[in-house]
């Protein structure tokens, strides 16, 4: 689950026009990009995206997902409104 909640941020981002281009889950030096830009873009710090994105984190807690979504000025039912899920 959480593997699809990261490949919806990248949806969302690129989307929103805060990315340019598709982001791998298997490139490391694409998800440090994306990571600081969506570190910059929301007020959740990058160690925290970096133990999510890598592997640390099992889940994303509901809480942390709705700043995220909120600091991306979407809502969450709009987030979830994927193919992925």
């Amino acid at each position: 689950m959480l593997e699809k909640v990261i490949l919806r941020l990248i949806e969302v981002c690129k989307e929103k026009n805060i990315i340019t281009k598709k982001v791998s889950l298997k490139n490391k030096n694409e998800m440090d990009s994306f990571i600081d830009v969506l570190s910059n873009k929301t007020c959740i710090p990058k160690l925290t995206y970096k133990k999510l994105f890598y592997g640390k984190y099992k889940t994303i807690r509901i809480d942390l997902l709705n700043i995220i979504c909120k600091d991306l000025n979407i809502k969450m039912e709009y987030f979830f409104d994927s193919d992925l899920f």
